[in-house]
């Protein structure tokens, strides 16, 4: 078995293929990891890296509005001699329908950045929130937030109400 470090490059190419991912975050100096579905995204080449994902009202979403400070994990396995593993740090950020939505929810950050952002493949403008959307479910239809799939099964009179977040990468390593 040979062990070496992948470059940035081929870290990002192993986060673009990956689809199941692991989301670990902490708070009061207590780690918590749950598998997670997350939709890779680059905003230019090698520009701005995210992920977005979906998910409903839980602990993970508690903790990461306490502490946006997050990783992602991701592996590829082909064999037990065979294999590559990813982990990208980064930030917690919940998407909301409108920029006003964000401004109220976290009146410290600046409404005006996180409303829209050009989206290279129409060349318009559309909200994260829509990309989110688009990216997660129209591309693949059958992405469920594992946490969100339980609570459905164990109490269905719960109402299903999606928060989508956007974990922008700052560093990988693999």
């Amino acid at each position: 078995m040979v062990i070496h470090d992948l470059n940035k490059e081929e870290c990002f190419q192993v986060l673009a293929r990956a689809r199941l991912a692991r989301l670990a975050c902490s708070y009061e100096n207590q780690p918590y990891i749950v598998p997670v579905y997350l939709a890779y995204h680059s905003f230019s080449f090698g520009g701005d890296a995210c992920f977005y994902g979906f998910t409903t009202a839980g602990q993970k979403v508690e903790w990461m509005r306490a502490n946006p400070l997050v990783c992602v994990e991701v592996d590829e396995f082909n064999s037990d001699v065979e294999w590559v593993s990813v982990i990208a740090s980064g930030r917690y950020e919940e998407l909301f329908d409108t920029p006003e939505q964000d401004a109220g929810r976290f009146p410290d950050r600046a409404a005006a950045s996180h409303g829209s952002r050009a989206a290279p493949e129409t060349g318009g403008s559309e909200s994260e929130r829509n990309l989110a959307h688009r990216l997660l479910l129209q591309a693949h239809p059958m992405w469920l937030d594992p946490a969100a799939a339980t609570r459905a099964l164990s109490d269905p009179t719960s109402p299903f109400i999606p928060i989508f977040y956007k974990i922008q990468i700052n560093q990988v390593t693999g």
